[in-house]
């Protein structure tokens, strides 16, 4: 298993170096951005799997408040371009955006970051953008903000 893991973490570090490279462009920037979540998601995964107590996320806070952001804007243009999570200039040019990565894809991240990060503002962001989501399917809003919720106060409680 050590070894498997030493191998995962030295090819999601490769990856991301080489997605660096990949310009963002109107045609690209959805796809972009939706890489990056999902990038930073598999890294956080493979680096804290280990982490029993949480002690190593702290070097991924900065990471993490810029993921949300991300998060929050791909959320954003979700709706038309309404800002209803950021005050912040939208990067998105206006267009149809896959909406099946609003739950099953971007959820699971949020729930992630909400539930390890003890920075209670990337706790907030998280919990508002699962809120503004309204997730449907295996991730129904009504069942999974509660139970993100109720991870999150007994985190900041213990």
């Amino acid at each position: 298993m050590a070894l498997r893991l030493k191998d995962a973490r030295r090819d999601i570090r490769k990856w991301l170096a080489a997605f660096t490279n990949i310009p963002v462009t109107d045609e690209n920037c959805l796809e972009h951005c939706l890489t990056r979540i999902f990038g930073f998601y598999t890294w956080l995964s493979i680096e804290t799997c280990e982490d029993d107590d949480y002690t190593t996320l702290k070097q991924f806070e900065e990471q993490a408040c810029y993921i949300v952001s991300v998060m929050e804007e791909y959320v954003d243009a979700y709706h038309d371009g309404k800002s209803i999570l950021s005050s912040t200039k939208h990067i998105f040019p206006p267009r149809v955006l896959p909406g099946i990565t609003m739950g099953t894809g971007l959820v699971p991240c949020i729930c992630l970051m909400a539930a390890k990060f003890k920075h209670p503002h990337i706790r907030q962001r998280c919990m508002r953008l699962l809120r503004a989501i309204g997730p449907c399917g295996p991730f129904y809003s009504d069942d999974i903000v509660p139970y993100v919720q109720g991870i999150v106060e007994d985190l900041n409680i213990g």
